[in-house]
């Protein structure tokens, strides 16, 4: 069981366990009074664009599904 609050948390191990493991944890947030700076966008050239399009098949060139398979009695 655990809880926790505007102020704390709590961790317990769980099933009456009795192990000799170190517990460690690590607080990430971005401050409020400091904005952080974006990354430049970065224009890519031609022939790097059009490798990264996506290739879709056409409805009409997708295979078609095979026949389902029914097991006889």
């Amino acid at each position: 069981m655990s809880s926790q609050g505007p102020n704390g948390f709590e961790v317990r191990e769980q099933q009456g366990g009795s192990a000799s493991l170190d517990f460690n944890y690590r607080v990430v947030a971005k401050r409020k009074d400091i904005p952080g700076p974006r990354l430049e966008k970065v224009k890519l050239p031609e022939p790097i664009k059009e490798l990264v399009k996506p290739e879709v098949p056409k409805p009409a060139e997708l295979p078609e599904a095979p026949e389902p398979h029914t097991p006889s009695r």
